[in-house]
């Protein structure tokens, strides 16, 4: 099994250089957390196809710590842009629904590049970037 499960070599590397320089996100860690519904289910589908349909078609958030205060919602990309930042913001819709009772969301791009013209868009939608440096090991 992978070390960190669906991320790719390049996003290990980032998220290892993240748990150096800032240590385990505090609280209950998740890694490739399964978020909606998924696709349409047929109810004449067999019980192990229904798994496998919904497995595949939901959104799965890189990283997710839970604590009492609230949850951080850690996406990972060597270079973080507009489909980071709109990632981000659809798992946190998703996570919303699924919660009861309301707690705090923050949402955390890590990457080791930011894109051109991005810093005001993650700025606006109060989505934090950290930017860290792996080894190219």
């Amino acid at each position: 099994m992978a070390k960190y499960p669906h991320m790719k070599q390049g996003e290990v590397r980032v998220w290892d250089a993240y748990l150096d320089e800032h240590g385990t996100p505090a609280g209950r860690v998740e890694y490739d957390v399964r978020l909606g519904e998924g696709a349409p289910i047929d109810p004449s589908w067999p019980p192990w196809m229904v798994a496998m349909v919904k497995a595949l078609s939901q959104k799965r958030a890189d990283v997710i710590a839970v604590t009492s205060e609230g949850i951080t919602i850690f996406e990972i990309k060597r270079r973080a842009g507009m489909s980071c930042l709109g990632q981000l913001m659809g798992y946190e819709a998703l996570m919303m629904k699924e919660i009861e009772g309301f707690k705090p969301v923050r949402l955390v791009a890590v990457c080791e590049e930011l894109e051109p013209d991005m810093e005001d868009a993650f700025d606006y939608y109060k989505v934090e970037v950290i930017i860290v440096s792996p080894n190219s090991q």
